[in-house]
């Protein structure tokens, strides 16, 4: 009589270890600043929040087993990223979803597959970061993120052997070091296909008429040549309608990167919008009606300066209106504007005004200084550089060509549409 001896089956490992656990947490949280200047404010503090749960709930062997309940999280999910864009359509909205769907996977994961899958959907977002931001503080940090999971898959494959916290380091170094000499070839030789393509990564909030919430060279001069119609106006009641030039406000941007401006993502909600009126007093006011054309952002057209928030929307800081949702389809309302100058800005909010990127060119910034040499006084700093724009050579021109640098503005190419003028100016003014 013979017998036989049988092996169980291997188990499938069902915790992660620590180490490639803590790895891979230092990578996404690297992942993160672009998404909390271009997403939806919860989206990146959902993210936080999963990865602080995962390093309470692993050592105590929980995880998201319930597939119900995993079916209800992503049906959540959805509707929440839906409710905050207005559509799951576009670039921001994708990678919400992504985000999101990320943040269940970590609550999740539990095996070797998972973890490996974890580190590819890192990569991922590391690669969705240079579609909302593509500055080099945004390129560092993903570079970062980006040598930090390799770290983690190094570190996973590694086991957790004592002393071993530091040689996926230098492994994680040697393999980027190996690989630099293809990504310069790659960078240099890689053909850069600037037309022809059909497909287009179109942000979310870019504005199918009007501006968007990004000002950079270029954009501006393609809305001239539009003729789509922004929005229209009408006073109701003859006796409102303002004499003379009209400005009309539509989003105000405060953080500017030298030739870029940009807006907040959540505009903060100013005193007085709660259903009140702003109180100016002796203002004028002036009430119009809009019908504004759909842009798929949120900020709506007002005579300046709205005075009380229109149903659906807030009067964001910068006094100007900002709807609650995106705006889809075609939009009226009934605004109320006051011919006043408004109130002084907080110190906080002089601060924010003022800041200034740190990419700006020495040559930009002592193009600045001579002028508070020349004379310190706020007007006179102005009209000195009044002066240089008008005396150094600048022209105006609708197709000034593909650039956003502003040295090579100011000091060599010094030709431009009214969007590189403004956006120089107000950057020259922050710096003086």
């Amino acid at each position: 009589m013979s017998t036989s001896n049988t092996r169980s089956p291997t188990k499938t490992d069902t915790s992660i270890p620590r180490r490639p656990l803590l790895w891979m947490a230092a990578a996404l949280v690297f992942t993160l600043p672009p998404f909390f200047d271009s997403l939806a404010i919860w989206i990146p503090w959902l993210f936080l929040l999963s990865l602080a749960l995962k390093f309470w709930m692993e050592p105590r062997g929980y995880r998201l087993r319930s597939v119900v309940l995993k079916l209800l999280f992503v049906a959540a999910a959805f509707t929440t990223v839906f409710i905050s864009y207005g559509s799951v359509r576009g670039v921001e909205a994708a990678i919400s979803l992504l985000v999101v769907l990320m943040s269940l996977k970590i609550l999740e994961a539990h095996t070797a597959r998972e973890f490996r899958v974890m580190v590819l959907i890192g990569w991922m977002l590391c690669l969705c970061g240079f579609f909302l931001s593509q500055d080099f503080t945004t390129a560092l940090c993903l570079l970062i993120a980006f040598a930090l999971l390799v770290v983690a898959l190094v570190q996973f494959h590694r086991g957790a052997s004592p002393g071993a916290v530091w040689p996926p380091v230098g492994t994680t170094c040697k393999l980027l070091l190996q690989a630099s000499p293809l990504v310069v070839l790659f960078f240099f030789l890689f053909p850069r296909i600037n037309a022809g393509l059909q497909f287009e990564l179109r942000p979310f909030r870019a504005a199918n008429t009007g501006f968007s919430d990004r000002l950079s060279p270029g954009r501006i001069a393609a809305l001239a040549n539009s003729a789509e119609i922004a929005f229209r106006a009408e006073f109701p009641g003859s006796s409102t309608r303002p004499s003379g030039p009209m400005y009309w406000r539509g989003i105000v941007m405060w953080h500017c990167n030298g030739m870029e401006w940009r807006a907040p993502y959540a505009p903060r909600d100013i005193a007085g919008t709660a259903g009140l009126p702003v109180q100016f007093p002796n203002a004028k006011e002036i009430q119009q009606r809009i019908t504004l054309a759909p842009h798929g952002a949120r900020w709506m057209f007002a005579l300046d300066r709205p005075i009380k928030a229109v149903r659906g929307a807030m009067l964001a800081r910068g006094d100007y209106l900002s709807s609650v949702l995106p705006i889809r389809k075609s939009r009226q309302y009934e605004v109320v504007s006051s011919d006043s100058s408004g109130n002084e800005i907080t110190a906080e909010e002089r601060a924010e005004a003022l800041e200034v990127p740190a990419s700006i060119s020495p040559a930009v910034r002592d193009l600045a200084h001579s002028w508070m040499v020349q004379n310190p006084e706020p007007r006179g700093i102005v009209n000195s550089a009044l002066q240089f724009f008008r005396t150094q050579g600048f022209s105006y021109s609708l197709t000034p060509g593909e650039y956003n640098d502003l040295e090579e503005f100011l000091f060599r190419r010094r030709v431009g549409f009214c969007e590189h003028y403004a956006t120089s100016f107000a950057t020259l003014m922050r710096l003086a």
